[in-house]
């Protein structure tokens, strides 16, 4: 799920341009929305860096992927449609329950990434407030 979840934030930062002429109560709400992301990838980062499971963060963040609010579905659109499928499939899957070993795996290969795209959707989402 972590994949799909980095991809997603990436996808969305590519297209932050898109809410910058939003009302202010939608940029508000996006904003929300990607600091509480940023706030668990970063808290994710940590806890793996201390050689700890983090499991509230992963089941938080499972959380947000079934939650995606409207606003961001809605302005993201079609050509974000395969990657809010396997995203949602992701954060769904029994396997991936069953078998949290190979996203912990996977996420401990990818810290600095998971750090990189924390700081750049906080980023982001401090912007939007902001405007």
């Amino acid at each position: 799920m972590l994949s799909q979840i980095l991809g997603l934030a990436n996808f969305i930062l590519g297209r932050a341009d898109r809410w910058r002429d939003k009302s202010r109560e939608e940029r508000m709400r996006v904003a929300a929305y990607l600091q509480s992301l940023s706030d668990c990838l970063a808290r994710i980062a940590a806890e793996l860096r201390t050689n700890h499971e983090p499991h509230a963060g992963c089941a938080e963040l499972a959380h947000y992927a079934r939650k995606l609010p409207d606003t961001v579905e809605r302005e993201l659109g079609e050509n974000a449609a395969a990657l809010l499928d396997n995203l949602r499939a992701a954060a769904s899957s029994r396997a991936a329950a069953m078998n949290p070993k190979a996203d912990l795996d996977f996420a401990r290969q990818q810290m600095a990434v998971i750090e990189e795209t924390a700081g750049s959707i906080k980023a982001l989402a401090v912007s939007l407030a902001a405007e």
